[in-house]
C-alpha cells in the first residue's frame, strides 16, 4: 500500500501530512467507522467538519510519528486553529481538498479480486494506543493508573 505525504501551506509555513496505516487506524477509531465508508463520505462531499478536521488532524499526525518530529502531539484545537488561519472552512477546504483526498485515497488498500470488502477482524491485545485521540480521557502509559 503506497503512502502518500503531501505538503499543505497554511501562512507561509509547511505542514506535512501523511496517512500510514497508525493515521488510518487513529481515523477509524476517533469516527467510528471502517476506513473506506470514511474515505466515500470525504471523497463523496458528505463530510461534514468532524470528519474533515479529524481526517487533517490523523494526517498531521501520521507524518509527525513517521517523521519523528519533536512537538508534541497535535490536538484538535491546534487544528481547528490550523485551518481558521488557512481561512476557515470557505477557504481552507476548497484549497486542499482534493491534496487530502489524493492522500487519503492513495493509502487506502486495494481490494483483491474475490475479496470481500470487509475488513479483517483484529484480536483485541487489551493494549492502548500510545497516541491516545483527542480529547479522550485514556490513562497516561507513565501514570500508572
Amino acid at each position: 500500500m503506497p503512502l502518500l505525504e503531501a505538503v499543505i501551506e497554511v501562512e507561509g509555513q509547511p505542514y506535512v501530512i501523511c496517512f500510514t496505516s497508525n493515521a488510518m487506524f487513529r481515523l477509524e477509531q476517533v469516527l467510528g467507522q471502517h476506513i473506506q465508508v470514511i474515505a466515500q463520505r470525504l471523497l463523496g462531499g458528505d463530510a461534514g467538519l468532524k470528519e474533515l478536521q479529524t481526517l487533517l488532524w490523523a494526517g498531521l499526525e501520521g507524518a509527525r510519528l513517521r517523521q519523528r518530529q519533536p512537538r508534541a502531539p497535535w490536538t484538535m484545537d491546534e487544528v481547528g486553529d490550523l485551518i481558521d488561519r488557512g481561512g476557515g472552512l470557505g477557504g481552507f477546504w476548497p484549497r486542499w481538498a482534493e491534496t487530502l483526498g489524493r492522500a487519503i485515497g492513495s493509502a487506502l488498500p486495494v481490494a483483491e479480486p474475490g475479496a470481500t470488502g470487509r475488513p479483517p477482524q483484529a484480536a483485541s491485545t487489551g493494549m492502548a494506543s500510545s497516541t491516545a485521540p483527542p480529547g479522550s480521557a485514556s490513562p497516561s502509559p507513565t501514570s500508572g493508573t
